[in-house]
């Protein structure tokens, strides 16, 4: 088991932190808590980008994008369960439209877009 199991998800959607916090609980199908949405085994945390905006209007890298997830596992599980949910979690966002590119330890083994 890995107690180090992290990632960010990069997310190119724009739109002021409510709307996108509301697109988001949409699509998982459940209620953020502040800045955290659960989605079992899975505790996301939303960030604002704050670069200045003429830094992140920069298309040419996902760091650059307006919002991100910080990704972290809710219970003790294994390196393999935590990489398949984030992988279920990042196909949900793109099926819906959101450009989302993850980074991490691990992103070679998830799905590509």
């Amino acid at each position: 088991m890995d107690d180090d199991l992290y990632c960010k998800i990069y997310l190119n959607i724009g739109g002021t932190r409510p709307k996108v916090k509301s697109l988001i609980s949409s699509i998982l199908e459940t209620n953020f808590n502040r800045r955290t949405i659960k989605v079992p085994p899975l505790h996301c945390d939303l960030f604002e980008n704050k670069m200045p905006a003429e830094v992140r209007a920069k298309p040419d890298s996902e760091v650059y994008w307006p919002y991100y997830l910080e990704v972290l596992a809710a219970d003790k599980i294994e390196r393999e369960v935590f990489i398949k949910h984030v992988d279920l979690l990042l196909m949900q966002l793109r099926r819906s439209g959101i450009r989302s590119v993850p980074s991490g330890d691990f992103e070679d083994e998830l799905s590509k877009p």
